[in-house]
């Protein structure tokens, strides 16, 4: 099956190359426009005549975007995530249509949801409503809506997988500001810890791309990807252990503090307070989501236990940048 992949140099995209190159597959990798590797093409996906100049590769069976702005801890503004992960996608969209793929496997995130896993009793499953609460969230949910359109109208089969933050070797956000925190011993209990939270390991969201693709083009529709949910207990207690550190025993209420910062953040010049009031607001709560629909349909299930996941990232952050962070 020839393949063309975008995001190839990126965190999940280079995952998605090493499953599949040697396993059946012809990729055809594509980085971003300052991609130096000779052994994959660059190309800005925002810039339509750019992506337009890649179908010289010739006909693929089907195309694989894994590109896009990722969402940043400090916010992003919106006309980028717009221009990356609505006009980009589209313009791969169009790609795929003169390259004659049979499908667009598209990779999407669980913040097209907003907050609606934080409130739900069963894990949250495809049939939810969209309601994202950011630009982030709002452009990859404007970005699966234009990919429909292009591939509706071009008889394109379309596979949107929604993974969940995905964690892994040189992964980045909340979890690998969490593994520094407890590394510098700043990580304060806040809460019992007993809230679960779904998670993924980028080695196998590449399995999941890999097997939507072998699944033929009889099997389009949006998929939540996700692991089975670990209690932020369970997370924690991976993470000091591997680094081999100690975590406070003692825990602070989660109400009082809760409603301490949302107050604080309604204060002239009070700063990032309201950041870190969502921040703790969010590794509170309950989120999970329900995989029912991809085990059932494309027959995907994860390999890789969070516990372990979570292992490999340490692993990797103590070789690396661990080292840095302490000096």
């Amino acid at each position: 099956m020839k393949v063309l992949l975008t995001g190839a140099t990126g965190f999940i995209g280079n995952a998605i190359l090493t499953e599949l190159r040697g396993k059946g597959f012809e990729i055809i990798p594509v980085g971003g426009p300052h991609s130096s590797r000779s052994d994959i093409l660059s190309c800005d996906i925002s810039n339509r005549e750019a992506v337009m100049e890649l179908s010289s590769v010739g006909k693929v069976d089907a195309v694989v975007h894994a590109a896009g702005l990722a969402h940043r801890l400090k916010g992003g503004i919106p006309q980028d995530f717009n221009r990356t992960n609505v006009d980009g996608v589209r313009n791969v969209a169009e790609l795929a249509v003169q390259l004659e793929a049979k499908r667009l496997v598209l990779l999407s995130s669980v913040l097209v949801y907003g907050k609606a896993a934080e409130k739900a009793i069963e894990p949250l499953g495809e049939q939810a409503p969209c309601v994202p609460t950011d630009a982030y969230g709002q452009s990859k949910l404007d970005g699966e809506k234009a990919a429909r359109e292009v591939c509706e109208k071009n008889s394109v089969a379309l596979s949107v997988l929604r993974l969940v933050p995905t964690i892994g070797e040189g992964g980045k956000g909340n979890f690998a500001k969490l593994i520094r925190v407890i590394d510098r011993g700043q990580f304060i209990w806040v809460g019992k810890g007993e809230n679960r939270k779904s998670m993924i390991y980028v080695g196998d969201v590449a399995r999941a791309v890999r097997a939507v693709l072998k699944a033929g083009n009889t099997k389009p529709g949006i998929f939540n990807v996700a692991a089975s949910p670990i209690t932020m207990n369970e997370l924690v207690a991976e993470i000091a252990r591997t680094l081999g550190k100690k975590v406070p025993a003692a825990r602070i209420p989660a109400v009082p503090v809760s409603l301490s910062l949302r107050v604080l953040a309604h204060i002239p010049f009070a700063g990032s307070i309201g950041g870190l009031s969502d921040t703790i607001a969010k590794w509170l709560s309950d989120e999970v989501y329900s995989t029912a629909k991809i085990e059932r349909e494309i027959g995907f299930k994860p390999k890789t236990s969070l516990a372990v996941a979570a292992e490999r990232d340490v692993t990797y952050y103590m070789k690396n940048a661990g080292s840095n962070s302490r000096k």
